[in-house]
């Protein structure tokens, strides 16, 4: 159960607040943590697709040259 009396079902309004605030700060964290994998997932895409791009014109360049 929780710490609230089961008797009363109104809450006062400093625990609405605090449950409130609790909430947000929870949203807020997970909201930054999906933020940050975002990004981080974008990043890694783009530096492999740097790498892709570099050795596929390395690759190409070889085939022009040589040809």
């Amino acid at each position: 159960m929780d710490s609230h009396d089961s008797n009363d079902p109104k809450q006062s309004p400093a625990d609405m607040t605090a449950f409130v605030q609790n909430l947000l700060q929870q949203m807020q964290s997970r909201f930054q943590t999906m933020s940050d994998s975002i990004v981080t997932k974008n990043i890694l895409l783009a530096f492999f697709n740097l790498i892709k791009l570099f050795f596929e014109t390395s690759l190409l360049s070889k085939i022009v040259f040589e040809w």
